[in-house]
């Protein structure tokens, strides 16, 4: 998967924000819920769909912007 443009493996069932947070990247998406229901969290995966990272499982192959 890539985040913020950089190739990054992580764990199957992982939330992109886990999975971003985890990895250490410089910036994170905002998470202020963690469960989804404020939408703080929105980025865009694969140039066009907006998914919450908090709840959104990462996928193979998939790319993350925010």
């Amino acid at each position: 998967m890539r985040i913020q443009g950089q190739e990054h493996e992580v764990p199957s069932g992982q939330s992109v924000l886990a999975a971003s947070l985890t990895l250490g990247t410089d910036s994170a998406p905002e998470a202020l819920c963690g469960m989804g229901s404020c939408y703080a969290c929105v980025v865009t995966r694969n140039g066009s769909e907006q998914v919450r990272a908090c709840v959104t499982q990462v996928r193979e192959g998939d790319s993350y912007d925010w």
